[in-house]
């Protein structure tokens, strides 16, 4: 990775009374001290790009499946501007002929707003219908960008995946000490 990466993994050894629990076959993802926080396969491989954090169902090229989050630095207009017109507009941007098959899935918990759509395309190089979920989500002054993509074979297996990052991402919880699971105080955003 090079020196200009804006992320980098790092493991911890837990003490021993950590407060960290994840669903049975899961692990927990806190990226940016915890400003992005969901649960992922247990046996899926981590990777820190360049703009994104990455998981794979299989160390590349032999994965079937990949996550990617990155946590948003946006302008505070932003706040102001529609989830789905974000979720759109990241869509826009990709250069390989997505086209839309679902409808827009918007989620508003206590502490987080969400908006997602899935889309289809082909990728060009392996001649392979392939599926791409994008979800723009924000709370408590974070903003992420999270997308799953998996071959439209794949979608029975790879789905409920992408329900289980959804039902337990979380926003704006910043840890303290990682080893143990203490968290800081929500960030809250400033108003007025």
């Amino acid at each position: 990775m090079s020196e200009d990466a804006k992320f980098s993994k790092t493991d911890l050894p837990l003490q021993k009374n950590h407060q960290w629990t994840a669903t049975t076959g899961f692990r927990i993802a806190a990226l940016d001290r915890g400003a992005i926080r969901f649960e992922f396969p247990q046996d899926w491989i981590c990777v820190p790009d360049e703009d994104c954090v990455k998981f794979y169902d299989h160390k590349p090229p032999a994965d079937n499946c990949r996550l990617a989050v990155s946590r948003q630095r946006l302008p505070e207009l932003t706040d102001r501007i529609e989830l789905s017109a974000l979720v759109r507009s990241a869509a826009q941007g990709d250069s390989r002929g997505l086209y839309q098959t679902s409808d827009l899935c918007q989620i508003t918990r206590p502490s987080i707003e969400l908006a997602w759509v899935e889309f289809q395309f082909t990728d060009l190089d392996l001649k392979h219908e392939a599926r791409s979920r994008f979800c723009f989500a924000r709370g408590a002054g974070v903003s992420a960008l999270i997308t799953l993509e998996f071959w439209q074979e794949d979608s029975e297996r790879f789905i409920p995946v992408w329900e289980h990052v959804m039902n337990t991402l979380s926003l704006g919880e910043f840890i303290l000490d990682p080893t143990s699971g203490a968290r800081v105080q929500r960030n809250h955003p400033q108003t007025g």
